[in-house]
């Protein structure tokens, strides 16, 4: 894997700082390709969209080397942190973005058996965790249980690496292929979870201030699955062979508990918060310079949001750094160094704007003559699945241009509607059809900086603002838009 993906957790749980979605780092995104596949960008892995369906582990060994997909033939069956990698956290049953993938199933096999053993093969499970399940679960098999495949394969040859953990003698480890620092030894007495955050975020190690909880992805990225009792390298001091440690990442439908890694075999599963755990800690790998006086951290710069609709953000920003922005289409939309200065939602709004003045000037010249029971309910519609999108959806998808075209289309045959009542000069057509589309404009202008400068511009960053403003605003949105739809229909 290119890189090692976020949990997808955006949920918060506590006041306790340090919890899975106080760090944004490397967040899940997927592209569908539209061909039956999905790209994840973040680890460089193709996967197929729609599962291969319920089968045995036997069959699911075979299934990969028989699929044409894609164009594609090279498929193979994930192993267990590849299939690990696609869960998301945010969701349960199942634990994948329901947007990019298709699926019934309760588990998904992997290519790797539990060590020593032949009857348990290493799976997920819709609930988002993995562990070592015994091969005769699944229907198929003569079990009672959905266990399902879905392949593989790689879009950029695997790396190599000469060493996956390196002791960097100062009671921190390096795991080469995240290029994760680990804390060596673990905590000197077992937490809860709650005090396990507070415990990483004030650790001072190496000289290091920024630990912090793992999530459960990073915690499973360092267990071994040849390995058992503990599951982890033996370059990781451990007082208790089967320690279990808490993660960051909490439960959605049960906010009192929270993942962890067993580390007898290596399974992720969850307990209570209040319950005492080993701890141990991590931090993103800041390289370092010396100065000749001392060390001086040299910090990555931080883009966030990513991806993003119209303004992006930059930490630690690089004097005279150059950005290159491209779309989900690989298309380079931008190139330059005031790339923080930029709106770049004025792609979506020239859209709009380009549509729906089509759709008025085609109306208005009576060549396409909208019947207003049609297109009021339609515009309704349109106001309501924004707003759902803005509570269900946490990235832009591939489709948000399209439905920005038709979206706009139709609102320009309402706006058709009212220029009608208001009467136009047929003498002066086009300078009439101009200023009247030039005050629909301004009337949009003026609503999107209302509301900027009331509320965005002082509060869009802070992390309380989706939660205390987008979401309640939007939910109201929808309401009304749906009320609206149904008494246009029904009128």
């Amino acid at each position: 894997m290119l890189r090692l993906p976020g949990t997808g957790q955006t949920q918060k749980f506590t006041t306790t700082f340090g919890e899975d979605a106080d760090h944004t780092i490397d967040p899940p995104y997927f592209i569908n390709n539209g061909d039956g596949t999905v790209t994840d960008t973040v680890t460089g892995l193709m996967w197929q969209q729609t599962d291969g369906g319920e089968m045995t582990v036997q069959n699911a060994e075979q299934y990969p080397g028989t699929l044409t997909l894609g164009g594609h033939t090279d498929w193979r069956l994930p192993n267990a942190h590849e299939l690990f990698s696609i869960q998301n956290l945010q969701h349960v049953n199942p634990s994948l973005d329901s947007v990019f993938f298709t699926t019934n199933a309760q588990y998904w096999w992997s290519s790797e058996k539990q060590i020593n053993d032949t009857i348990n093969t290493w799976c997920t499970n819709a609930g988002g965790g993995i562990g070592n399940k015994p091969d005769t679960e699944t229907v198929s098999a003569g079990g009672t249980k959905n266990y399902h495949v879905r392949a593989v394969r790689y879009i950029h040859a695997p790396v190599l690496l000469q060493e996956h953990f390196v002791d960097n003698g100062d009671g921190t480890i390096t795991d080469s292929l995240t290029d994760l620092i680990w804390q060596k030894a673990p905590s000197s007495d077992t937490l809860t979870w709650e005090n396990a955050l507070t415990y990483s975020d004030t650790l001072t190690l190496s000289s290091d201030t920024d630990w912090r909880l793992p999530n459960i992805k990073e915690l499973q990225s360092i267990s071994d699955e040849t390995l058992t009792a503990p599951s982890l390298n033996s370059i990781f001091q451990a007082t208790n062979p089967m320690a279990q440690y808490w993660a960051s990442t909490s439960l959605p439908n049960f906010p009192t508990k929270a993942w962890y890694l067993d580390t007898h075999f290596g399974i992720t599963t969850y307990g209570e918060k209040t319950v005492r755990l080993s701890v141990r800690c991590v931090r993103s790998n800041t390289p370092k310079i010396s100065t000749g006086i001392s060390a001086v951290n040299i910090e990555s710069p931080k883009v966030y949001p990513n991806p993003f609709t119209d303004h992006v953000n930059i930490e630690n920003k690089p004097t005279n750094a150059h950005y290159e922005l491209s779309n989900m289409l690989g298309e380079v939309v931008y190139y330059g160094a005031d790339i923080e200065s930029q709106n770049f939602s004025v792609i979506q709004c020239s859209v709009f704007t380009l549509t729906h003045s089509l759709s008025l000037g085609l109306a208005a010249a009576r060549y396409i003559v909208p019947d207003p029971r049609i297109i009021e309910p339609l515009i309704a519609f349109s106001i309501l699945v924004t707003a759902l999108e803005n509570l269900f959806h946490q990235r832009v998808n591939e489709w948000r241009l399209i439905i920005i075209f038709i979206f706009g289309l139709v609102h320009g045959m309402g706006f058709a509607g009212a220029l009608k009542d208001v009467g136009i000069d047929t003498s002066h057509f086009i300078s009439s059809l101009l200023f009247f589309n030039i005050g629909v404009e301004l009337g949009q202008v003026t609503i999107i900086l209302a509301a900027y400068f009331l509320v965005s511009r002082w509060w869009g960053e802070r992390d309380w603002y989706k939660a205390r403003v987008v979401y309640p605003a939007s939910s109201i949105i929808a309401c009304v838009a749906l009320y609206w739809a149904i008494e246009r229909i029904l009128a």
